[in-house]
């Protein structure tokens, strides 16, 4: 037969314990792994790692980047360059403004007994 032909090499000599259990690599293995896993999940590896359903915070995230800071866009039409999205942004925020102090001015002087 087919017996000690298949993948392995040389047929089980000098593959681990002769003498033990063949599942203690594999068990040593696994335990090495896990010690391994964690050691990075205490250090922190910047990632955050992957939080389980039930894991409950023990403190807020920190950052290791700084944010970049967003140019402020308002939501105007998406055409265009950036300079332009900008420029119609503020064009926007300026009308926006003088609406709100003209109502405002408004509402005074209808609670003034204005009319």
């Amino acid at each position: 037969g087919r017996r000690g032909k298949g993948r392995g090499g040389s047929g089980g000599e000098g593959s681990g314990d002769e003498d033990g259990d063949p599942w203690a690599v594999v068990a040593a293995n696994r335990r090495r792994e896990q010690e391994e896993k964690a050691k990075e999940k205490e250090k922190g590896d910047g990632k955050g790692g992957l939080i389980g359903l039930h894991d409950v915070v023990q403190a807020p995230p920190k950052f290791t980047a700084v944010p970049r800071t967003k140019v402020d866009v308002v939501d105007v039409i998406r055409k265009g360059g950036l300079k332009r999205q900008v420029e119609l942004g503020e064009a926007r925020r300026s009308v926006i403004e003088g609406y709100r102090r003209m109502m405002k001015e408004r509402r005074e002087g209808i609670a003034a007994g204005g009319g």
